[in-house]
């Protein structure tokens, strides 16, 4: 926008109305300038995409304690013709702040003049390197895969035939396969750190093995029952649930050790902040320690304090900014999984007989009325729904002879 208007408004050409007047390079506002946003807007050109997309409404107050709007997005009448659509959020519903988010969408094809290609999501990998734990997990998961199949062993054996120059289109072969096999480890093992959670609770090392342990229990219980359950599958949640031993035999006891995890987890999710809260505390620790082995000595003790408080200063900065994409996430997809958020249905308003019958939303031409209560929502679906469903009341099988058979 600022481009677009200092090219076409040049402050040296004379007579020129921008407001904006250039003193070495620096652009300073005129003296004969209010330096009112109105007298800005009508001396660049400037255009309101939101006042003029949504004319017809009284445009809500940006600010909570104001009634007024004061924050607005501004664009060139050339890149006007781009904007496809504008809007505002409710207050707290995407920055902790107390004026409202506005959005303006454009036309890239339009705004760039270019063909414009769709990005792909970056595919994210399960390893996070500024967590040690899981780096150490990855390891050795991966080297005892690599062990298996004596990767090493025959890797040196292709580097003795490279050097004798004995080497054949067999052993190309017998190389790509090695490397195929390394690299399903290497996903294998990033596959071992993936972390499958419900959105409703914040994870933590303490609430996973809850969830793990209730998992191994219940299996326990339908095995008592006599259900067949897979060894592996069983040994799985044993060995994430970090359950010491298991000498429980008898149903009774199974049923007691499933009601103990059961109310465990509760309780863990119940307090699910708090234990985020401590294992990042835990987690910048153990990244300063892994970063600075030297810090673990108690004559550094308060060096490491301070370096571990930065590191939980990032951390929340990480965690915050990972919560805001989630909202923004949701915000731009508001009924995905989600029940049903608006209806339009005719304005009965519109009483222009060119717009149509009324009675007939295939037919009608008119304005159209946008309904977010969620009571109005149920009233009027449960009316539609109504003349749906009464739809055969007039058939001789809905009123005729044919009803009492």
């Amino acid at each position: 926008m600022a481009l677009d208007a200092n090219t076409t408004y040049d402050p040296d050409t004379p007579g020129s109305p921008h407001p904006l007047q250039y003193k070495e390079g620096i652009p300073t506002l005129d003296k004969k300038h209010d330096a009112k946003l109105s007298t800005l807007i009508a001396t660049c050109n400037l255009v309101d995409p939101l006042a003029k997309q949504h004319s017809s409404r009284p445009f809500p107050a940006s600010h909570i304690r104001g009634s007024e709007r004061i924050d607005f997005i501004l664009v060139s009448q050339t890149i006007e013709k781009a904007v496809t659509a504008s809007g505002c959020l409710s207050f707290y519903s995407l920055f902790n702040s107390d004026h409202r988010g506005y959005y303006v969408d454009f036309d890239a094809k339009i705004l760039f003049s270019d063909p414009v290609y769709e990005i792909a999501p970056r595919s994210h990998r399960k390893l996070r390197l500024h967590d040690p734990k899981s780096i150490d997990k990855y390891r050795t998961f991966l080297h005892h895969q690599l062990e298996v199949h004596k990767i090493q062993e025959k890797l040196t054996a292709l580097k003795e035939h490279a050097a004798k120059a004995t080497w054949t289109t067999a052993h190309t072969d017998q190389y790509n396969t090695l490397d195929d096999i390394t690299t399903a480890a290497m996903l294998s093992a990033e596959n071992q750190l993936s972390r499958s959670h419900s959105v409703k609770f914040d994870w933590s090392p303490k609430l996973e093995r809850a969830v793990q342990a209730q998992r191994y229990w219940y299996l326990r219980l339908k095995q008592c029952k006599g259900i067949m359950i897979s060894p592996s599958r069983l040994g799985f949640h044993h060995r994430e649930a970090d359950i010491n031993s298991d000498t429980t035999s008898t149903l009774t006891e199974v049923v007691t050790s499933l009601s103990a995890a059961t109310t465990t987890l509760r309780t863990y999710q119940k307090d699910h902040t708090n234990l985020r809260v401590s294992y990042l505390e835990e987690l910048a620790e153990a990244i300063i320690l892994h970063q600075s082995p030297n810090l673990s000595f108690s004559s550094m003790e308060s060096i490491r304090r301070d370096r571990v408080e930065k590191e939980i200063r990032q951390l929340i900065k990480r965690e915050t900014s990972r919560k805001t994409f989630r909202k923004i996430s949701r915000l731009l997809s508001p009924t995905q999984n989600k029940g049903l958020s608006r209806i339009d249905i005719l304005d009965a308003r519109a009483t222009n007989p060119s717009f149509g019958n009324p009675k007939d939303p295939k037919t009608w031409q008119g304005p159209w009325t946008s309904i977010t209560n969620p009571t109005e929502i149920a009233q009027i679906v449960t009316k539609i729904k109504s003349q749906q469903y009464h739809q055969a009341h007039n058939t001789p099988f809905g009123s005729g002879p044919v009803v009492p058979w």
